[in-house]
Parts: C-alpha cells; structure tokens; sequence
C-alpha cells in the first residue's frame, strides 16, 4: 500500500485533490443556495481541518498553553518540506521543524573523492570547474566532491513537471538547429565533387565546405537524436568541507559551477537552515555523516508527508484557522518512503527514524504508512517499535489502511501491533460541507474504505476512530498553498495531534502517563459512532477533553502506566479469540487466556513486586463465559473462558472480556480480551435474490462457505430501488495466514443506473469462509435498494505442485464445483528458476549517526553479492525466496535488493516483494542487504542463494491427456470435457523433450508455471508446474599431448609461458617488464606475440594518453617485421595451395590490423584538447600525413565501418569535416553495444563538434550516470 491518503473517494491510491478546486466547487454550490432563494451562511472552516469532533478547540479554550509546546512529534511519511508554510514557528517562537532525516538513503551522495583547492576552484566529477567562497577553504586544503542526479531522488510529481519543462526548452533549441540546418542545406551550391582536391586533402590539406550530402545527413541524424537521446535531469555537483567544529555541504543548485552564489549548509539539526534546487522550487536540507564522505541530500517524495505533518501541528500565525490541532508541537521528520520504488517504505527507513527518536527523545511517532503481513505483531520491526514504546515511553500511532469495507483489512504496523495505536478514519457533516461540497451532509460515519479489524490473531485491529479527511498545507514545491486529501493517512495525524495536546497538557500539569495509559485514556473516553461496527470504529471517536480529564483522575491507580499483553490458547502472539471458518464455530469451545502486565526494562524489582490487583471480569455478551475475579500480581495470570457462537445468527458478531478494576471502577477497563465470531449463511441463489437496503457509507456483510471444487464466485447486483444513479463497493475477501493483501483481497467499484443489473466474477478458494462485502459509497446519496444473489463455480484441483521432467509425464485430479462446469485445461511453462550462489558477504557495523542512538545496541548489516550475467534481454524478479512477503513480521531488517550494471549504475531497488525488472545483455551485481543487532543471526544467512525468475522469450505448452495410455503414446490430446457438479476428472501433463528446451537451460534449474482449468481462478489456486532438468552428461576427456615435442614446438610453448607472465604483471610494474621484454626480445627479436604484448601494454585505457608517442613507436616495431607485399600475395592465393603459409598469414593480418588501429587511434588522441594542452603539436601537416597514410593502409587489409574498426573511421571523417556521416555510422553500431562507454564519449564529441550543446549537454550527463567509475 505504502502510504495511505486518498482524493474524493478513490481507493487505495496515494491521490489528492488541490484545495483551490474544492472551494470552487463549495462557491459554486452556495450561489446556486442562493439563487434558489436560500440564505447564505458563513464559510465552514472548522470543516478544513477538523478539531471541534474531537474537542480539540474547547480544550485548546479551555487551556491555551496546552497546544502541544514541549512536545516533539515524529512524522514517519514521505518527508516535510522544512520551507514549507505552517512549518517555521510554534506561537512561542521556537522552531517548528527540529530536524529532517532521510532513512532511506535515496539522498545519499558518495563523498570519498578528495580534491585539492587550485586557484580558488576544483574540477567537480562532472567535469565542472567548481569555483569555492575563499572563506570556506583554504587554498591547497581538501574538499570532498560527489554528484547527485536529481531524477534519483526528486518527488515523482515534480519530476514529471519538470521534464516537461525541460522538454520545451530542449525542443526550442533544436527547433533553432533545424532551421539553421535547413537554411543551409536551401543555400548549398550542387557543385561536383572535386576528386583531386579530395585526393590532397587526404594529404592533410584544409576540409572541404559543408557539402549537401553532409548537411542532409546532419539533418536526419538531428532528428533521430531527439528520439534517442532522452532527458537525464539535472545533475549536481557536491561538495563537503569542515569549517571551523562542523562539516558543511555546498550544491551546485543552478549547476553554474559557481558555488560562490550557494550557502554552506550545515546538517540540518544544528542550524536549521535549508536550501532551494533552482529547477522545480524543491526545498532540502542536509545531513553530513561519516567525517564528510557521506552527504544525504534530503527532500521529500511526495506532498503526503507535509500534509500529515500540518494536520498534526501547521501553525499559521496569520491565519489560525488553518492550523493544525497541536499548533506548539514540534516536528522531527524522517523520510520512510522511497522514491526508488514509489515511495514505498523500507526496514531500515523506520528502524534509523526509530533511533532518531530515541536520540532526539521525541515524544510521538506518526505513521501513516503502512502494509499488509502475515504475521501480526511478529518480527523485528515490531519488536523495535515495542522497544521504543514499552522502555522509552514512546507513542506510536498510525494508519489502520485504507482496505476496507471488508472485516481483517487492518494493515501493519497500524492494525496489527500491539504497541502501536492503530486509527481508522471518521467523517462528520462538517468535513463534508467544507472539504467535498456535499449537497447533503447527511449523519457523521465512518469512511467505507477505512480498513476494518479484527487482525488474523484477534486482536480488534482498529483501536480508535479520528478524522479522515483535511485541507492542510504542502511542499512549496507542488505550487499550491494546501491540498485536500483523505484516509487513514489523515486520521492517524489527527490522532497524533490530539494525542500531543493532551501530552502538552500532562507535562505542563505534571500529571504522570505512558504510552499505554494514553491509549487507555482515549479508548475508555471515545464516542461510539451510531451505525458503525466495532471494526471500523473500535471504541469510537477519540475526545481530547474527555480523555485529559480521566487522565487527571486516574494517573495514580495501581496499573494504570502499564500495557497488559494478551494471550490466547497458550500460542504465544494470538491476541484474541477469532472464530471465521465453520469448524471453529461448531461447537463451544473453552480457551485459556493469559493477561501479563508489561513493565519497562528499568522497571526496579521492588517496582514489580509492588503490584497487585483485583479484576472483575465482564464480558459483554451472553455467548461470551467466565470466572468473575481475577486476581493478578506482576506475573500475571491466566482464566479460562468459554465461547458458544453456536446459537448465533449469520453475520459478524463481537464481544469482549473487560478487566475492571475493582478498586476503581469508573476507570473501566484495564485490558480487554477481543472475541469475534463469524456465522456463515446460506447465499441467495440466482433465482431468488435478497434485498439490501443502503443509505450513503452503509455496509452489509455476508459470510458465506464455498463448497468444494468451487474457485469462482457470480455474483448478481440489480439497483431496484433508487432516484439517482448509486456508486458501490464490492469486497470480498478469504482471511489466509498464507496469502495478504490483494492475495486474499478482491475489491471492485460498482456504479449502476436505476434498474441496471451487473454480473460479476470473481475469484475463490474453496471450503474457505468468504466475506461478500457491499457499501454504498458514503458520497453516493440518497437511499437505495439492491438485489444480489451468487452462484459458486469453477474446477478445482487436490493437487499440488506438479513436477515433470524432459518428456515425463504427470497426473493432475480435478473437481467440478457445485454446478456442471467445462474443463478446458490450459498449461504452460512460463519461466525459467535459477540460482545465484553470493560471490562474497559482508558483516559491517553501522557506526554512522543515522544508524546509533544513546543506550542501543550497535546494528549490523549484512551485504550477499551476486554476480548476474545476461546472453540476451531479459525480464527477470530476483528474490530471497525465505524472506519474500516479509518485512513487519520479518525476523531481520531491511531486506531490500540492488540491481547495478558493471560500470555501477544502479538499475533497480526492491524490497520483500520483489517485482520484474528488464535488463538488457550485460554483467550485473545484485546485492542484498539485511540488517540485526546480533552478527552472528546474520552469519547464519552468508551463503544463502538468490532465486532468479527469468521469464521464457515464449511460453512452452504442455499438452494435457485424458489417460495415461494416450499420453504416454501422445495421441488424442485432451480439449474439454463437460463436467457434472462435484464431479473429478483426471488429466495427464505431458513435458517437451530435452532438444525442446531452451538451450541456455543448465543443469538442475527448472522451468515453472502453471495450469488453468477455469476462466477465474484465484491467485494461488492454479496448480503450479514445475519441470526439473536433469544432471548434465559428463563430457569425454580431451585426447592426451602427444610425448615427444619437438624442441621448436618447446620453445614455442615457453615463449607462450613467457607472454603470459608479461600479461600478468601489474599496472605498477614497468620496470620488471621492460627487464623481461628486452631479455626475451634478444632470444625472439621477430616475434610478433611479444612485441604485441609490448604495445598493448603502452596502449592501456588508463595510461595511452601518457605515452602516444611510445605507442606509435612500438606500433611501428610490429608494423616492420610484416612484409604486407607478401601478405597480400599469400593471401590473394587458393588456401590449398599452401595451407600453412595461408593459415600464417591470416595470423600475421590480426596482428598487422591491430597495430594499424592503435597507431591511428594513437595519432588522433594527439589531437585531444587535454594532450594538446601537454604536448603542443610540433607539426600538423606532419600528423595529417602520418594519420591519412595509416587509415589508407587499414583500408587495404580490412572494412574500417565494421564494428571492431568504426570508431577510428569515424575520427577520419570528422578529420574530413563529415561529422553527421560520421554520428549516423556511430548511430547505426550504437544498438550492438549500447553499455559502450566509448560509444557514448564518441556521440557526445561529435555533438560538441556539431554545436549541438543540448545534445552534448544531455549526453555528457548520460555517460556521468550510466559510468559513475568511467569506462
């Protein structure tokens, strides 16, 4: 889900509507009131951001001082816009924003490069010259330069708008190079080609004038250019410094190269300043780790986490009616959401905003972000948020999500963990009139979409009710002043505000308190909201002046600071008694049940000791039995308690075990054990519907039993009653410990007209208990009828994964559901399963400060490399099978994937549910990362494989058969059958062959995919295929050297021995080699390997420039000891003729053409600004001979277009003045290489050459990104 807002009515989507267009709306409906003659009233402000339905505005009357000062809110979400309005001051002067961290590190900018200060400047890695304030460095001192790409860390918003933008400035300047282009080509004379003139020019005389032919072919490669060169984003330089007792950070905003013009920001924290991109008015601030080799540009990702952080505390000195419920409060926000995979959240996000509240002792975290899991209040997470909470008197509230209408949507951490106060999302008449300009108000409710408990453990899941919806401000940076947005998003911010009320107030008061004494306070104080369930509501609507007066009343009652866990059954983690499928309701059933008071790790023995109460124990409902005290000492205690769901009427029904405190029972409950039964019902048949009414955000829940064989549910909705046309939400879901989310979730958006039928299919699992939700929308208005019926259907499978090898045969048992059924089987092969054992692993401590907080274990993070390797394009999910749809109930942290390409790009970042990524042929390295506090958890995991899905170029199809006779002689292939209801059927799959497969296919891989028996099928209820390849067959040895070697072919084979110990010595080693090349030169003076190996060695990428004369010097060495007059010969003649002398020649070509092409590239490097700059050209006409002699000579022995040669022929035809001739060659071979480095360098060097400074500009930030280290 990620982060849950959402705009108007639209589910599940982080949307939002600008505020401007709402209050258009609300303008235009008042002047049709008052056309229509009614009076006009005042604006509904307080329906903006709404206070009053939680007695936020009489408390703050009541206490003005009250209004959150001395307390620090945490707001976990996409990142504040430190510059953005109502986030400056509190109304007592301080800061509002006391810090801006950014967990995920998707600001983070590699510092380690030192450069030393020159004249005032360094060279940037971009090749930008970067010119410093003399104030900040010292001439000769060091700074430390990185770069970062804006495009890898901006909001998606902003980075859309941005590239439209740019685009328009990019297509106006080559809109001008087109016209000048074309005005030339209109004025070029048609003269003949000179071929004399050409003859003396290849003899090194001035270029020719741009010919027609040139300027036709600059204009089409203009023109592909603009489709093959794509928009990089801005790109800055970076660099950090220690000035004085802090490190400072610069950024070339504007990407001038002049620093002069930017402000030296320290990290946020310490002097709160902040800094502007010049493109897209994006706010950041800064945080420098790790001695300045580590910046962290941070900017948020989104307009959600600004607007949730105005909900909890924007203060608008000017305009109060704007601000948020806790107006004093301050904020720490900590960026969770990752702008690498769409602001999803990530472990090591929360786990570093985690530390950060513990080292900023901040009292409240809001988290409207949020996921499904599979393990409710399990894992590492959980256990760091209990940490945080149990022993550091942290509050942590967040979204219960936005999954609703259906029962067990609660999402994690909000819905699902015990220490944290999951809020579901209320809707007043107010909020409607000024937030939506709703022409009917209509009664307060519950948003349908809110997510509904109870939790798979049974726990109640949604623990109190806020306001879901609000117009609140936004970064700078989206262009408008606020936004409105609504879900649980924006509950869970309205709680957190009223929470630091009342915490203001308590500190203020000095009234004692803990996280679980709040929680009690706001749960035993709620409203109740008439037509709302328990699930969506919990409680009820949280009441600030209510719950601040319990606390005053009851923050000394013996237990009162204390959380009380609750185990059920004795399986540790099962919070409450849910009763869903029909077996658990079949009988009364007894359950143990355990309550523990939960002390903070400082807690003293005699502390501990010291409790003990007195608990009466009232269930709230008949069905629901017990003992009547309980009394309790610190270990707690255990009771039995009896559940008859027996006589129960269909539908979802609730009740609790309260613990009151006898002494004080006007507290009301001290703990609550949840109980939660669902009665089935047999569903309304095709022929005879039932009726539903609805009124706007109502909610009808039935439970039906798919029978056995049925995977598909029909379902029949009629408008039978109704004036206007009605929008519905149809949810359905199958509560499954082994699937989350949209997995077991089917949700659709109904709209019908009066009188209108639809007919839906969805998919089922059968024998599993089915919630058919529908709600009318609550801005859906007026009353209505609706008729539905289902019909289950569909063929089944018993069984399992089937596994197949080359050619086998295997059997797959089918059932029908409860009505005849076609089966028409569809299997196939989809993908191909690999493993990827880790190259190397690492175990590191974190020791920056992101990663540390005050009294907290050391964390470690675990690195496993793989290295990847594609023949071919292709799509491909590469995971951790153990750790897939792990991450709230995960036992580690931070499981999160990196896909980079050889040069280091990185490509991809994914989490626990890892999504296909394409990637083109190539070498890559795949990381995964895990973090724990205990290092040798994570040396349990160092040599755990990663699982590559590669999907096939084509799917193979497995024939499918009725008998096994008839597939193991593969005749009368099976098509269909007619079934009748509950019928079984058996088919037998049969595999391609071995010669079938695909050839890349090795050695104990597999081939998977799966079987289709019906149109709908859930997800998970396909029967997998598996096909298993089989050991390879060892191949025969390769014959034995033959003994008695002649002395020549001896001596060959120690020269060979010789070349390779040159080949092997390092970069650093001249002299060794220059020793060892001479000694063997006196022994071989002709041979052509040595004085090869002699010339690629001087002809290294990283030192040629150095010694380009030496290069052509020794490429002239070669070039003697070939007589190419014979060459030609030999090779002009029949190989026939003299095998040997044919088979030598060809080899002495290779080595004649290798030394042509390095001389000529040589030659041409002598032209090079920066050698030039070095080593001036003594003679021009000279080098112009030297270099057309040499590309004449390449000519006669090979094609210089071919792919191997290209580049030098593309330096001779820019030498030539045919620049556009020489981009379309280089255009054409680019597709056969495109991770060329030098394919790149050359195009934007030709685009230099050509004026084409857009062109140039956007390439050279090409080669900058896709070659972080160089070629």
């Amino acid at each position: 889900m990620k982060c849950f807002a959402l705009a108007a009515v639209r589910r599940s989507l982080p949307l939002a509507l600008p505020a401007v267009l709402l209050l258009a709306a609300l303008a235009g409906d008042q002047n049709h009131r008052c056309l229509a003659g009614e009076p006009e009233g005042p604006f509904p402000h307080a329906g903006l951001l709404p206070k009053t339905e939680v007695q936020a505005l009489s408390y703050l009357q009541e206490h003005p001082l009250y209004d959150g000062r001395g307390v620090i809110v945490a707001i976990f979400d996409t990142g504040v816009d430190p510059g953005a309005e109502g986030m400056q001051q509190t109304p007592d002067g301080r800061p509002k924003m006391i810090d801006v961290i950014d967990g995920t590190g998707s600001g983070d900018v590699d510092m380690t490069t030192l450069r030393t200060v020159q004249n005032g400047a360094v060279t940037g890695l971009t090749g930008r010259q970067l010119k410093l304030d003399p104030q900040w460095v010292a001439e000769n001192e060091q700074v430390h330069i990185g770069w970062k790409r804006g495009y890898d860390f901006f909001p998606s918003a902003l980075i859309s708008r941005l590239k439209k933008d740019r685009q328009e400035t990019f297509a106006r300047r080559h809109r001008e190079i087109e016209f000048q282009l074309r005005t030339q080509l209109a004025n070029a004379a048609a003269k003949p080609v000179d071929k004399k003139k050409g003859d003396k020019q290849a003899q090194g005389e001035k270029p020719p004038a741009v010919d027609k032919k040139e300027l036709t072919a600059r204009l089409e490669q203009l023109r592909q250019s603009e489709q093959l060169v794509k928009d990089p984003g801005p790109i800055f330089d970076c660099i950090t410094f220690r000035q004085g007792d802090r490190w400072r950070a610069v950024v070339d905003t504007d990407q001038d190269g002049d620093l002069t013009d930017e402000v030296a920001l320290a990290s946020f924290g310490q002097e709160r300043k902040y800094g502007q991109f010049a493109e897209g008015d994006l706010h950041f601030a800064v945080q420098i780790y790790e001695s300045g080799e580590l910046l962290s540009l941070v900017v948020d990702c989104g307009e959600h986490g600004t607007h949730v952080a105005g909900i909890v505390a924007g203060c608008y000195p000017d305009h109060p009616e704007l601000n948020g419920l806790a107006p004093g409060a301050q904020i720490l926000s900590v960026k969770i959401g990752d702008p690498r995979m769409g602001s999803m959240e990530t472990g090591p996000a929360i786990e570093r905003g985690l530390l950060a509240v513990l080292r900023y002792q901040a009292d409240i975290i809001n988290m409207s972000y949020g996921e499904p899991t599979l393990g409710p209040d399990e894992g590492r997470l959980v256990e760091r948020i209990a940490s945080a909470v149990d022993d550091r008197g942290v509050l942590f509230i967040a979204a219960a999500g936005n999954d609703g209408p259906a029962l067990s949507t609660v999402i994690a951490p909000g819905g699902t963990t015990s220490t944290v106060l999951g809020v579901g999302a209320y809707l007043s008449p107010e909020m409607k009139a000024a937030e939506y300009a709703t022409r009917d108000t209509g009664q307060e409710t519950t948003y349908h979409w809110s997510s509904r408990g109870p939790t798979l453990d049974g726990a109640l899941g949604v623990d109190i009710l806020a306001p879901g919806g609000a117009i609140a401000g936004i970064p700078r940076w989206a262009r408008s002043r606020n936004m409105q947005m609504n879900g649980t998003s924006m509950a869970s911010p309205s709680a957190s505000g009223s929470a630091a009320l009342l915490l203001s107030g308590l500190k203020q008061a000095e009234i004692p308190y803990s996280p679980a004494s709040v929680r009690r306070a706001l749960q035993n104080t709620a409203r109740p909201i008439a037509g709302s369930d328990p699930f969506s509501q919990g409680p009820g609507l949280l009441q600030i002046e209510r719950a601040f007066a319990f606390l005053e009343e009851n923050s000394a009652a013996a237990g009162e600071l204390l959380r009380f866990l609750i185990e059920v059954g004795g399986k540790q983690g099962t919070r409450g008694v849910y009763l869903r499928e029909k077996t658990d309701t079949a009988a009364v059933v007894a359950h143990s049940i355990e309550v523990k008071p939960i002390f903070p790790r400082s807690t003293g023995a005699p502390e501990r000791q010291s409790l003990d109460m007195r608990f009466r124990l009232r269930p709230t409902a008949d069905w629901v039995r017990c003992g009547e005290f309980l009394a309790m000492n610190s270990s707690g205690r255990r009771f039995e308690a009896l559940i008859d769901p027996t006589a129960l009427a269909p539908g979802a029904h609730y009740a609790e075990i309260e613990g009151i405190d006898t002494a004080h029972p006007e507290r009301g409950p001290v703990f609550r054990v949840p109980v939660t039964a669902i009665i089935t019902e047999s569903p309304p048949s095709l022929e005879k519907p039932a009726r539903l009414e609805f009124s706007p955000g109502g909610v009808s829940r039935h439970f039906l039993s798919p029978p056995a064989g049925a995977n598909r549910l029909e379902i029949v909705l009629h408008l039978a009653e109704s004036a206007t046309p009605q929008s519905y939400q149809l949810h359905c879901v199958q509560a499954d410990d082994a699937r989350m989310g949209a997995d077991a979730n089917q949700a659709q958006s109904v709209r019908l007209q009066p009188g209108e039928t639809k007919r839906l299919q969805l998919p089922i699992l059968p024998e599993k208990t089915l919630e058919v939700c529908l709600a009318q929308n609550w801005n859906s208005l007026g009353d209505s009828a609706l008729e539905w019926s289902v019909q289950f259907g569909g063929v089944a499978s018993s069984t399992g994964t089937v596994l197949l090898t080359p050619g086998g045969v295997a059997r797959l048992d089918t059932i029908a559901g409860p009505h005849r059924e076609s089966l028409k089987p569809q299997a196939a092969l989809t993908h191909r399963r690999y493993w990827l054992a880790p190259q190397k692993h690492t175990i590191r401590p974190l020791v920056a400060e992101l990663d540390r907080a005050p009294g907290e274990d050391p964390v470690y993070e675990l690195q496993l490399e793989y290295a990847l390797k594609l023949a071919k394009k292709a799509s491909l999910t590469v995971r951790l099978p153990a750790n897939d749809r792990l991450f709230y109930a995960s036992p580690w942290v931070g499981y999160l994937s990196h896909i980079s390409n050889k040069a280091g790009r990185l490509l991809a970042t994914d989490d626990f549910r890892p999504e296909e990524v394409t990637l083109k042929p190539g070498d890559y390295v795949v990381r995964f990362t895990l973090r724990h506090a205990d290092p040798h958890q994570l040396a349990k995991l160092a040599s755990t494989p990663a699982q590559v899905d590669q999907k096939l170029d084509q799917p193979l199809t497995l024939t499918a058969y009725g008998s096994l006779p008839d597939a193991v002689a593969g005749q009368h292939p099976f098509s269909s059958e007619s079934l009748a209801p509950h019928e079984q059927a058996t088919l037998y799959l049969v595999a391609p062959a071995a010669d079938k497969l695909p050839a890349e296919l090795q050695p104990g891989e597999l081939l998977t995919g799966g079987v289709k028996l019906s149109t709908v099928q859930a997800k998970g209820a396909d029967p997998e295929v598996a096909l298993q390849v089989a050991a390879a067959v060892s191949k025969p040895a390769a014959p034995a050297a033959k003994a008695g070697s002649s002395s020549k072919e001896r001596a060959a084979s120690l020269l060979e021995l010789r070349l390779d110990q040159l080949r092997a010595l390092p970069a650093d080693a001249d002299q060794e080699f220059e020793r060892l090349q001479k000694r063997l030169l006196r022994k071989h003076p002709h041979s052509l390997e040595l004085l090869q190996v002699g010339l690629h060695r001087l002809d290294g990428v990283k030192v040629r420039k150095q010694q380009l004369p030496q290069v052509v010097a020794a490429a002239d060495r070669l070039l003697t000891e070939i007589d190419t007059d014979q060459l030609a010969r030999t090779l002009g003649q029949r190989k026939e003729a003299d095998t040997a002398a044919y088979d030598l020649a060809v080899k002495q070509r290779k080595f004649l053409v290798d030394a042509l092409y390095r001389k000529g590239r040589a030659l041409g490097y002598m032209e090079l600004p920066d050698v030039v700059a070095l080593h001036p050209i003594a003679d021009q006409a000279a080098l112009d001979k030297a270099f057309a002699g040499n590309f004449s000579e390449l000519q006669r022995w090979v094609d210089p277009t071919e792919t191997d040669y290209f580049l030098l022929h593309i330096r001779q035809q820019r030498r030539q003045g045919h620049t556009g001739q020489a981009l379309a060659l280089l255009q054409r071979r680019m597709p056969t290489a495109p991770s060329n480095y030098w394919y790149h360098k050359k195009r934007r060097d030709l685009f230099i050459d050509l004026g084409w400074d857009h062109l140039a500009a956007y390439e050279a930030a090409w080669l900058l990104i896709e070659y972080p280290h160089g070629q």
